[in-house]
């Protein structure tokens, strides 16, 4: 009964950065999300209870990461990830990781590399439902024409993110 109960434990904490205001959730085998705050965090929060997690705010390397990556001084993540998503999610999302530090893509070469050239709007959907966001670099994903795009937390945090990455781009 222990390790049934154990399982059903969630962590969690927020951090501010010049960006916003970050929410996170994780647990011992990995994270599972990372988003910025729109307004309250206290209905993220009752989205998991209402799945019968218990949830614990407290920090952990989570953090230390993430507060490393708006300092300038990480450009990757050494953390397990564990993503909810399709398939076909979780392949746009695996390619996602695969952006370096600072760079972009387009949301067609994306849908090349995931195997589906005429993809670009499938692979905005899936970019748009990333639950990983900063970690799983959504915002490195433009239009084709140069445009930063959408962002699901705002076009004006999409665009920080990407100069603060080219202004730290030569952290190793």
């Amino acid at each position: 009964m222990g390790k049934r109960k154990s399982s059903k434990i969630l962590f969690w904490n927020q951090i501010k950065t010049p960006a916003g205001d970050l929410f996170f959730v994780w647990k011992k085998e990995g994270v599972l999300l990372v988003s910025f705050i729109e307004k309250d965090y206290g209905e993220k929060i009752s989205d998991f209870i209402k799945d019968g997690f218990t949830l614990i705010r407290s920090s952990s390397s989570l953090e230390v990461q993430l507060k490393e990556y708006f300092e300038g001084v990480r450009k990757e993540f050494d953390l397990k990830l564990i993503t909810t998503g399709t398939a076909y999610q979780k392949k746009v999302w695996s390619e996602l990781l695969k952006v370096p530090y600072g760079e972009t893509v387009s949301y067609g070469q994306l849908a090349r590399r995931v195997g589906n050239p005429s993809g670009a709007r499938s692979v905005g959907m899936a970019v748009h439902f990333n639950p990983i966001g900063i970690i799983i670099p959504c915002h490195r994903v433009i239009r084709s024409s140069g445009e930063i795009g959408g962002y699901a937390s705002g076009v004006f945090k999409k665009k920080w993110l990407l100069e603060h990455e080219r202004a730290f781009g030569s952290v190793k």
